[in-house]
């Protein structure tokens, strides 16, 4: 994930299974010589990278968006900051 993505960070709590068998199918030895990755950078895997990677940006979108969300819900229902604000005569807004 490019590390200007907000929120990009939030991938380090993702977990998911891609069955891809069709890997292990292959005449080619797509699977790392340590077991723990593939060889992202071969022709045949490129599509799958991105697929997955387009996946992961979409739901890393979509929980910070329900973060932001929850965040200001938060605030705004916070009864402290509720009269902190009010005691300062700020505007309300967001």
């Amino acid at each position: 994930m490019p590390t200007g993505m907000h929120g990009f960070r939030l991938t380090d709590y993702i977990d998911a299974i891609a069955v891809a068998d069709f890997i292990d199918q292959e005449d080619t030895e797509y699977i790392a010589t340590d077991r723990r990755s593939l060889r992202w950078d071969t022709y045949f895997l490129q599509g799958l990278r991105k697929f997955l990677s387009n996946q992961v940006k979409e739901a890393v979108v979509a929980y910070q968006r329900l973060r932001d969300l929850t965040a200001v819900k938060s605030v705004r229902e916070d009864p402290f900051t509720q009269e902190t604000i009010n005691r300062a005569s700020s505007p309300e807004g967001g």
